[in-house]
């Protein structure tokens, strides 16, 4: 059996009926959040909010023998690492490559530590700080990018190319 953990995104919608289609009723979704399509599905389980731990033991019951974990804040949050204390086969980064994956802060201050040329970065705080020091910055010619770490609440999308 196979289990998928998230908060039942549109990515997750479509992992979990992509699973769903290689591997019939040997799936299980453990969905945390609101999804009503997915929630509808027999092999939906929803845990809410649920302890990882709590989760991880869930799937062992079910016999699920591989687990994905897909949810950036479930990752961030040691999920995989936790799931594979448990006893579970996961698919999916630890708790410290996920952190340096989706925080471009701590992944940037690597980079510059290391002397890895990069091009020239800012740590901003919230999407309106981005906005002000792309007008105080801006210049015809050249092209910015804009990346948020995972835990910024005000990010409306994660990479960004304004024009």
């Amino acid at each position: 059996m196979i289990g998928l953990y998230g908060h039942a995104s549109a990515k997750e919608h479509i992992c979990f009926l992509r699973l769903c289609e290689e591997y019939g009723d040997a799936v299980r979704f453990y969905q945390t959040g609101e999804n009503p399509i997915i929630a509808a599905d027999h092999r939906t389980v929803s845990v809410g909010q649920k302890d990882p731990h709590r989760v991880a033991r869930q799937a062992i019951e079910d016999g699920v023998e591989l687990f994905l974990v897909t949810d950036t804040l479930f990752l961030q949050g040691g999920a995989v690492d936790i799931c594979r204390a448990e006893g579970i086969r996961v698919l999916g980064p630890s708790h410290h490559a996920a952190e340096i994956e989706d925080r471009k802060s701590l992944m940037k201050r690597l980079v510059s530590d290391a002397d890895v040329p990069a091009p020239e970065n800012w740590v901003l705080h919230s999407a309106e700080d981005a906005k002000a020091l792309l007008r105080e910055h801006w210049s015809e010619g050249h092209r910015y990018v804009v990346k948020a770490d995972a835990l910024i609440p005000d990010a409306a999308h994660r990479s960004m190319v304004p024009e």
